[in-house]
């Protein structure tokens, strides 16, 4: 059938398997090395041959938040997240300062201990820092820092929400750009935004407060990259026809339970697909198989294979690499 495919590991899943928790792995470099070291041992034993997991830099979404002032909750074994919202009341964005020495920041030195260590223990390459880790895009990042109640701003303040969306947007520039040079990158091949959270916003103001200020990113950052790349949750299929309004080369759909493989084909966009997580967690091989051949007769070219969440049944797991071999 011709699916080519692509495997990943979650942090959820290195840890579970190589024994470690997610503060320590996400804040500590020997670590990130001992516990994916021991997972791929572990994950080989039980799937088979084929287990490639190397070691890879990990950091969480909200440094770029923290960096504008959030105080992130740390967990002993889960994901961090924002405390509480910084900007309670409309007023509080008086307090926001552009962040023009993000790699400088108390808040980026794990991302600086893990380029360092992984490229002394692991390699070079291995020392790579994604744009990705670093934060989201505007929607999120000001959900981040407003809570739910940037929702309804769009609705009662408009004005405010452009005002802290184009802040944002500059904002994220500064530290992509900060990011770039601190690892001497000048133009990278692959640029991506990821904003889960747009997809919640409506058509009409979808178009007007999300639009606007990823073409700003991605006309700044995404030039002269092979690939630019949009990244959501939460589309639906009416926002489809409005992302052709940007400079962008991909869609990765992600988790996306709203839109099909034909409706995202349609945009004429290369089509970045993930098989879905919620299948392999709590499906059976039968129903994994079944899913994956509609893929893959779908006319899709190319699928993100991904085990993300710890507890994952291993029959599911052996029987999702076993269909993927069989189709690619």
């Amino acid at each position: 059938m011709g699916l080519k495919w692509r495997l990943g590991y979650s942090a959820d899943v290195i840890t579970e398997y190589g024994g470690t928790v997610l503060s320590r792995f996400l804040r500590d470099p020997r670590t990130v090395v001992e516990a994916t070291v021991r997972a791929r041992e572990t994950l080989a034993g039980v799937l088979g041959a084929g287990v490639n997991l190397r070691p890879a830099p990990a950091a969480h979404g909200f440094l770029e938040s923290e960096a504008l002032g959030a105080q992130v909750e740390w967990p002993e074994d889960s994901w961090p997240a924002p405390r509480a919202p910084i900007l309670k009341e409309p007023d509080d964005i008086e307090n926001l300062e552009l962040v023009t020495d993000f790699m400088s920041r108390p808040s980026t030195a794990v991302l600086r201990d893990m380029r360092s260590y992984m490229e002394k223990h692991v390699g070079k390459g291995a020392g790579y820092l994604h744009e990705g880790h670093i934060g989201n895009g505007h929607i999120t990042t000001a959900r981040n820092l407003r809570g739910d109640q940037i929702f309804i701003d769009l609705y009662e303040r408009p004005a405010w929400c452009h005002r802290l969306f184009e802040f944002l947007t500059e904002n994220h520039i500064l530290c992509t750009q900060d990011l770039w040079r601190y690892q001497g990158i000048k133009q990278p091949e692959f640029f991506h935004i990821a904003d889960d959270f747009a997809g919640m916003i409506q058509p009409k103001l979808f178009e007007e407060f999300a639009l606007p200020y990823w073409k700003r990113s991605f006309e700044v950052l995404g030039k002269g990259c092979a690939d630019v790349e949009l990244h959501s949750e939460v589309m639906h299929t009416e926002h489809l026809p409005l992302l052709r309004k940007l400079p962008i080369t991909m869609v990765d759909y992600g988790q996306d339970p709203f839109v099909t493989v034909e409706e995202a084909r349609r945009t004429g966009f290369k089509v970045s697909w993930h098989f879905k997580d919620l299948e392999v967690l709590t499906g059976t091989p039968e129903s994994i198989e079944s899913l994956y051949r509609s893929y893959a007769d779908s006319g899709l070219e190319f699928i993100v294979v991904s085990f993300m969440h710890r507890r994952t049944p291993v029959e599911n797991m052996r029987a999702l690499l076993n269909i993927a071999r069989r189709c690619e």
